[in-house]
């Protein structure tokens, strides 16, 4: 009896407990939510709107070249029979680089001759042959002339000869040889006169053949000179000053020459007076890049430091014009030059400077800045629309802070201006040392809507977690 007593109490107990537990736990939810003592106030964090300066930047990565980069392929095919540089040498403009084996080139050079003096005897004889023709139409002139003067005087005795048959002088077979005579000699003039036609007509075509001729002693010192240049290709010099940043061959292999084909690239010389960044730049942020713009270069090789830097060039056209894939990114290759003066202390003795074609670098191009300006944290600022529409659907969205008036949220219209990493310029709508709501972002972003009453904590104590 005193056992089943005992169990009635233990049960009266553990129910008590259970609704206390219930009842606290109500009354805190009730209070956290605003159900008694007044409704529950969200917590934020505020911020002076404050002068500042601020610049503009746009961010970009990429590799570090040369300015001045030239790639050196031979002109003619052969084998290199001396190398005289290697990876990192110093070489000079008009430096003798390599030679390529010049024995095939010797032998053109040898047969381009030989058919250039062929061409030129072939010359001579032709002019000989010329100078023949033309003495020939003198003598055929000469003949005319002959002809002429015989068929004159057979033409008068002719004439005699008929007056006299008609006076019945002569007979008629007088008359007849007389007549014979004349018309042979006039056919003899005739055929003087084809004569000098046919040695002109020759004069004309030996003329023709001197051309002709011509044009092949022409060719073939053409043929000459490209064969002797081609021989004097098979040494490969220097085009200018520098240093060797790339050799891609060795004495004894092959390589294909520039006439037939692409070429083998032999090796590069790199003009490392400047140095270059080539970064790529989207095309929402290459219309702010001028050239001139200050840069701020960060090199992975050094992380401890800053390099200096302007915008030296900026692509007309973007990277990868004409391709097929329609989700490609378009950016502009940006060309940045570091100014010597901002590594001058990491060369040493004259040497090399202290960068290598290919390190990796990242740049913060400086587009605008603007000095005492009135300005706000970048999480401040959001948008709304005027109508009360949602962001999807709203046409007339407007950018507005949230300012404190008597602890109650007042939405303010503003007009911004340029931004830096933190804070963004102020154009229009708020005073200095208004304060406006910075966090949380989600009650920035989303819930506020105007003349809500809120608590301002520090923003440490805003993220606290609680325990």
């Amino acid at each position: 009896m005193a056992k089943r007593k005992r169990r009635r109490s233990n049960w009266f107990l553990w129910v008590l407990l259970a609704i206390t537990v219930l009842a606290v736990s109500g009354a805190v939810i009730a209070k956290s939510q605003g159900w008694i003592g007044g409704k529950k106030k969200t917590k934020v964090a505020v911020e002076k709107v404050a002068k500042r300066t601020i610049t503009e930047t746009v961010k970009a990565s990429g590799k570090i070249y040369p300015s001045v980069e030239v790639k050196i392929s031979p002109d003619v095919s052969g084998e290199i029979r001396a190398l005289n540089v290697k990876e990192g040498d110093q070489v000079k403009a008009g430096e003798l680089l390599a030679i390529i084996d010049a024995d095939m080139y010797k032998s053109m050079v040898d047969k381009a001759v030989a058919a250039e003096n062929n061409a030129k005897a072939s010359l001579a004889a032709t002019k000989a042959t010329l100078a023949n023709l033309k003495t020939n139409i003198i003598s055929a002139e000469a003949r005319v002339a002959q002809v002429q003067a015989r068929l004159n005087q057979a033409k008068a005795d002719f004439e005699r000869n008929q007056k006299l048959l008609e006076q019945k002088v002569i007979s008629k077979v007088e008359f007849d040889n007389s007549q014979t005579a004349y018309n042979t000699i006039l056919a003899d003039l005739e055929t003087a006169k084809q004569g000098v036609e046919g040695a002109k007509q020759s004069v004309e075509g030996a003329k023709k053949n001197i051309d002709a001729a011509g044009f092949t002693v022409e060719s073939t010192k053409a043929a000459v000179k490209e064969s002797k240049d081609n021989l004097e290709r098979t040494n490969i010099y220097a085009p200018m000053s520098g240093t060797v940043s790339l050799l891609n061959v060795k004495q004894g292999e092959r390589v294909v020459g520039t006439a037939q084909m692409t070429g083998t690239e032999m090796l590069r010389i790199a003009d490392f007076e400047n140095i270059e960044v080539r970064v790529d730049v989207s095309e929402n942020d290459v219309v702010r890049v001028t050239k001139g713009d200050t840069v701020i270069i960060e090199v992975d090789a050094y992380t401890e430091r800053e390099f200096k830097g302007l915008v030296d060039q900026i692509a007309s056209s973007a990277q990868g014009v004409g391709s097929l894939v329609q989700d490609q990114v378009t950016n502009f290759t940006v060309e940045v030059l570091i100014l010597k003066e901002s590594y001058a202390d990491l060369i040493e003795d004259n040497k090399a400077v202290p960068f290598r074609p290919g390190m990796s670098a990242s740049v913060e191009i400086q587009t605008k800045k603007v000095s005492n300006v009135l300005t706000v944290p970048i999480q401040a600022v959001t948008t709304r629309s005027e109508s009360g529409d949602t962001l999807k659907t709203a046409k007339d969205m407007q950018e507005v802070v949230f300012t404190l008036d008597s602890a109650k949220v007042v939405k303010t219209p503003i007009k911004t201006g340029i931004q830096d990493e933190s804070y963004i310029e102020i154009l229009s709508g708020l005073n200095n040392d208004q304060e406006v709501i910075t966090a949380p972002f989600r009650t920035v972003n989303k819930k506020l809507k105007g003349d809500e009453e809120v608590e301002v904590v520090d923003k440490k104590k805003l993220f606290e977690k609680k325990k």
